[in-house]
C-alpha cells in the first residue's frame, strides 16, 4: 500500500507540473499585450531621457521638453516607417490600441516623473546594488544597442540601395 501512495502522489506531482505550465504559457499569451508596450516604454524612455537632460541642463523645464521629445520620436517614427512595421506585427485591436495609447503615456509618465521613480528605486534596491552604476550601464548598453543597429541598417540599406542601382533596377 505504501508504493501506491508514493505512486500516485508522483502522478499528481507531475500533473501539476503540466498544469502549471500551461497557465503559465495561457497567461503569458494574454498578458503580452501589455508587458510587450510597457517594455517598449522602458525602452523609449532610456532613449530619450539624454536629450530630455540635455534641454534640463539648458534650464529648459521636464514637463515643457518631454511631450515635445516625445512627439517628435513618434513623428519621426511615422515618417520613417517604424509605426507601419509596428502596427503589422499586431494582430488584434486590442493590441494595436495598447500600442498606440499605452506606450506614448507610459514614456512620457517616466520621463516626466524620472527624479521621484529613482529616489523610490534607490530606497528599495540601493541597499544590496549600486543603483547608480546599473542605471548608467543599462542605458549606455541599450543606447549602444540601438544606434549601433540603426548605423549597421543603415549600412545594409546603402549596400542594398546602390547595388540595386548600380545593376539598374528601379
Amino acid at each position: 500500500p505504501m508504493t501506491e501512495i508514493r505512486h500516485s502522489s508522483s502522478k499528481t506531482s507531475v500533473g501539476m507540473g503540466i498544469l502549471t505550465t500551461i497557465s503559465a504559457i495561457a497567461v503569458s499569451y494574454f498578458v503580452g499585450v501589455v508587458i510587450i508596450p510597457v517594455l517598449f516604454s522602458f525602452f523609449l524612455f532610456i532613449l530619450l531621457d539624454p536629450l530630455v537632460n540635455w534641454f534640463d541642463r539648458r534650464k529648459i523645464s521636464r514637463k515643457f521638453t518631454s511631450p515635445i521629445v516625445l512627439l517628435f520620436f513618434i513623428s519621426m517614427s511615422i515618417l520613417v516607417g517604424w509605426a507601419g512595421y509596428i502596427v503589422r506585427g499586431l494582430n488584434s485591436a486590442l493590441a494595436i490600441i495598447t500600442t498606440a495609447f499605452l506606450i506614448p503615456i507610459l514614456t512620457l509618465f517616466l520621463l516626466l516623473e524620472k527624479e521621484y521613480l529613482s529616489s523610490q528605486l534607490r530606497l528599495a534596491i540601493e541597499p544590496t546594488v549600486s543603483l547608480g552604476f546599473l542605471t548608467r550601464e543599462v542605458s549606455r548598453m541599450v543606447r549602444s544597442f540601438f544606434f549601433g543597429k540603426f548605423s549597421g541598417g543603415t549600412r545594409y540599406f546603402r549596400w542594398i540601395f546602390f547595388t540595386l542601382f548600380s545593376l539598374g533596377v528601379r
